[in-house]
């Protein structure tokens, strides 16, 4: 609907139609001839715009199309696309068309965008913020290591010397216990090791490559040199796709050690490696044939430091670190890992891999 006003140049309104009227929010009896001008509906900062069009008009018996908002009867504002044209020598008519629709949308498109570049902005400084607090933790990781295992160093050596200067003068007692202490030390520095390899996940940018996973697997077998009495078996093909090989094998080799080490009972068991093909992932399974693990537990050796053995046993080797780097490097590929066990009945490890390397930054 266009509304329409006829007037004379000197901007007084002399008819509008019922559009108009619709428009403004005025009845016909506020336009008594002559009663109102278009000043009348026109805010002071349009009042240029307005004088440019007269001008226009009056040298060329037209308008440019141009926009304002116009003052209601009352006191809001209504945006409307206005051209104008002579009639005679002193009159005029200007055709308006209703866009407040549009310049709301407009408006609320402009404030939109202004939001977004806010955030993006603010984005941009967490990121560069969330860079350099990882830079201080690599560095601050890699100091701590330094720092932990030189000591630890030093007491691994006096316990040698202690056993190869006295030798059997140590009663067997002080033997066990100096053995002890050795172990303790290495398992402190497995663990000083397996921290820092947690911070570094995820914050190293690292190139793919065609792996082959049955191949990958039997690399991993031929450098453990297990025994004849622990047998690893693939029970589907396995593909070969494009993937973070460094990473995608440190998964494996975690889990079928694991299966090695808790399904295989004195070094004796098998352990069944299958893969699935999925629209967009491999779902792979590690399974063994052990004592299983309880449903509490399926979720909480993920976490960093859970472990199924007795933290106060002095001759485990694990540091309850090796599944929670599993997890992550998993969730940095945006796979997930998970367990079906049952107390008994064996377990098996599930985790996803994408089909297509996963884009990050470093």
């Amino acid at each position: 609907t266009v509304g329409v006003i006829f007037f004379n140049l000197e901007g007084r309104i002399t008819e509008v139609n019922d559009a108009f009227l619709r428009l403004s929010g005025y009845s016909q009896t506020d336009f008594e001839v002559g009663r109102l001008g278009w000043q009348d509906f026109t805010p002071p900062e349009y009042m240029p715009t307005v004088l440019k069009a007269i001008d226009e008009l009056k040298l060329t018996g037209r308008t440019t199309p141009y926009e304002k908002e116009y003052r209601c009867k009352d006191g809001s504002l209504a945006w409307a696309l206005c051209a104008s044209k002579s009639l005679t020598q002193t009159e005029a008519v200007e055709f308006i068309i209703d866009i407040s629709d549009r310049k709301q949308a407009e408006q609320a498109r402009e404030q939109w965008a202004q939001e977004q570049s806010q955030l993006n902005r603010k984005l941009e400084g967490l990121t560069d913020e969330l860079s350099r607090r990882n830079e201080d933790l690599s560095e601050f990781a890699h100091i701590v290591s330094h720092d932990l295992k030189a000591p630890l160093r030093g007491v691994r050596n006096i316990a040698e010397w202690l056993q190869d200067d006295l030798g059997d003068l140590i009663p067997p007692d002080n033997q066990e216990q100096l053995h002890l202490l050795v172990r303790q030390v290495d398992r402190m520095n497995a663990l000083i090791n397996d921290l820092l390899e947690y911070s570094r996940v995820g914050r190293t940018n690292q190139p793919t490559e065609r792996v082959d996973v049955a191949e990958l697997v039997q690399e991993l077998i031929t450098a453990w040199s297990l025994p004849p009495t622990v047998n690893i078996r693939f029970a589907t093909d396995t593909p070969t796709f494009e993937a973070n090989r460094l990473n995608l094998q440190q998964v494996f080799s975690n889990l079928i050690g694991n299966a090695i080490k808790y399904g295989c009972e004195n070094q004796t068991g098998e352990v069944i490696i299958s893969a699935e093909e999925q629209p967009n992932w491999y779902v792979f399974a590690i399974a063994d044939h052990g004592p299983g693990i309880e449903p509490e537990w399926h979720d909480k050796v993920f976490g960093i430091f859970e472990t199924l053995q007795a933290r106060a046993d002095v001759n485990t080797t694990s540091t309850g670190i090796g599944l929670a780097i599993v997890k992550k490097l998993i969730d940095v590929e945006g796979g997930r890992i998970w367990i079906e066990s049952e107390v008994g009945a064996g377990a098996t490890f599930y985790f996803t891999w994408p089909k297509t390397p996963t884009t990050r930054n470093g």
